[in-house]
């Protein structure tokens, strides 16, 4: 990127937060010349892109990958980055997620037309009835519920609720009752001209995902050591440049008076004291609400720490070359413990000793749930017991594991926040500190090379790349104020 050099860089940056956002951000202003110092209340860096090495395996938290454009200045830095012919390319990457759904492990997302066309003309014939039933009742119906299960059940009937939609919802949403105007949105009521175009359609057994990948100037890419290889090396690179991450630290108050801002955070149970010139915060905009007194009752609303899923990562060390030929399972099947399943070798051999394979399986929980506070023992026999049900490979090749639990990740539906940036906003109006915000318009993203590409705005960018492109932008914003 290009910098005013004719600019007073402040020297002082202080960015709260050593995730991927942080970690960047801190890169391109210490290459800008900028002094910055990042505070870490936890013991690692990385947030949820870090890794663990352990045993020869390197373990991502969370099964990861980067989409990237061929042509740009984030893609560049990132291939510097990580050195010469270490960022592995997978051209065909949708190709590599399967599904596991009703008892099968499938190549393809278990679309509805498909599931119903799969289980055989006496099963569409009970379809159709319950359907044409529950259409009738709903006709005679007083009351209407503002519950999506009630919906799906008034108007597709049970057995679809039962054996596909119910499935389906539970990989994301566990056993949450969604709002009727969201499931009504992606399942419209049926009508008779629908039921019968939809199931009697001569390509109904031929419905498959499309691969929007296509022709596109983004590509599917892995660091060739893994994500934690990644965050490794833009730590040193902020190091090397005279950069500092303190770990441990938990921040007690943040004065933001105009040059007079000060920072008290305590590490080893010692009071440090920090005078920046620029506060970045990194981490989500409505943590960093607890740090601002006086907040307007509307932002603290929309910036409340939403109720979430935990997450628990169960990594199984196995003593085979390959489990199973892909990347991803997807798991559509409630009665199974776990949501998905990875196998992160796939992506690259050089995160396994030679001749292993390692394992990630994912539990999504609540907080309340028995699973969060069972010891790791019993978590790996329950995971081990399920597997062994899918019947995919033999259980008995896995020789250790490794268990990590990850607090409040996935928001659930009804706590999403949609107004992020309206908290960014005000965390924006004071002088010299700003939230990392992932706000942004993908077509500046692309090399200016690059004239005839229409559709960018249909690829999903993927969330590592977002934060490393609101990072760069901050950045450079910044260096060049």
């Amino acid at each position: 990127m290009t910098y005013n050099e004719n600019t007073q860089v402040k020297k002082n940056i202080i960015i709260i937060g050593a995730g991927l956002a942080g970690l960047t951000c801190a890169k391109i202003l210490s290459d800008g010349g900028a002094k910055v110092i990042i505070l870490e209340k936890q013991k690692t860096i990385g947030g949820l892109v870090s890794g663990i090495k352990e045993n020869g395996f390197s373990m991502d938290i969370g099964p990861h990958y980067m989409v990237l454009p061929k042509k740009s200045t984030i893609t560049s830095e990132i291939q510097n980055i990580l050195g010469e012919g270490n960022l592995l390319e997978f051209p065909n990457f949708i190709q590599s997620h399967r599904a596991y759904f009703s008892g099968k492990v499938l190549e393809q997302f278990p679309s509805l037309k498909n599931t119903i066309a799969s289980n055989g003309i006496s099963f569409i014939f009970r379809v159709i009835c319950q359907i044409l039933k529950a259409n009738i009742k709903k006709m005679f119906r007083k009351e209407k519920s503002n519950s999506g299960q009630e919906y799906l059940k008034n108007n597709y009937g049970k057995l679809l609720y039962e054996c596909w939609f119910k499935p389906y919802y539970s990989n994301i949403f566990l056993d949450e009752d969604l709002p009727k105007e969201y499931v009504e949105r992606q399942f419209p009521p049926p009508t008779l001209k629908k039921i019968w175009s939809f199931l009697f359609s001569r390509n109904m057994k031929q419905d498959k995902t499309k691969n929007g990948n296509g022709d596109q100037i983004y590509f599917n890419c892995y660091p060739k050591f893994g994500m934690v290889d990644l965050i490794d090396k833009l730590k040193n690179h902020v190091l090397t440049k005279g950069g500092e991450i303190i770990l441990n630290a938990e921040i007690q108050t943040i004065s933001h008076k105009k040059n007079e801002k000060k920072i008290m955070y305590i590490k080893d149970e010692n009071e440090f004291q920090l005078r920046p010139d620029v506060i970045i915060y990194g981490v989500p905009p409505s943590i960093s609400l607890r740090w601002f007194e006086n907040v307007p009752n509307d932002i603290l609303v929309c910036g409340r720490k939403s109720l979430a899923y935990n997450s628990i990562m169960i990594y199984f060390f196995v003593n085979l070359e390959k489990i199973f030929d892909g990347w991803i399972i997807n798991i559509f099947d409630p009665n199974l413990i776990f949501s998905r399943i990875s196998q992160q070798n796939y992506l690259s051999k050089h995160i396994a000793p030679e001749g292993k394979s390692l394992l990630a399986i994912e539990i999504k929980c609540n907080p309340t749930d028995e699973v969060w506070e069972s010891s790791d023992e019993k978590i790996s026999i329950v995971v081990k017991n399920d597997l062994e049900k899918m019947n995919f490979f033999d259980c008995q090749k896995i020789y250790d594991y490794k268990i990590i639990r990850i607090p409040c990740v996935y928001p659930k539906f009804n706590t999403i926040e949609f107004n992020d940036q309206k908290v960014v906003n005000y965390i924006n109006s004071y002088d010299d500190e700003y939230a990392l915000s992932h706000e942004f318009d993908s077509s500046e993203l692309i090399s200016e090379t690059v004239v005839d590409f229409q559709d960018k705005k249909d690829h999903r960018l993927g969330g590592m790349l977002v934060t490393m492109f609101g990072a760069h932008s901050l950045a450079q914003k910044i260096l060049n104020d």
